[in-house]
């Protein structure tokens, strides 16, 4: 099962990389991204047991900061960063 989660993890940040990359319309797409984060949050949750969550979790902050940075939320990003 864990290779599982983490095969689907590997592929929301890949589609998380890509919308943000790629984010003409920034309305559409940041609820789109937002959803991804809560999506790609609940799976490693799933892993908390497992020797992978603790780097999921890391990219997920590092990344999840990085979104929050280029949007302009600052504070938000660096409480998150703070946080890990």
């Amino acid at each position: 099962m864990p290779k599982k989660i983490i095969s689907q993890i590997e592929i929301f940040f890949l589609e998380i990389e890509n919308l943000v990359k790629y984010q003409d319309n920034k309305t559409l797409n940041q609820s789109n991204i937002e959803q991804k984060f809560n999506e790609v949050r609940e799976l490693i949750d799933c892993l908390e047991d497992d020797n992978e969550y603790g780097i999921f979790s890391h990219k997920y902050h590092t990344t999840y900061a990085n979104y929050l940075r280029i949007n302009g939320k600052i504070d938000r990003a660096d409480y998150l960063r703070k946080l890990y």
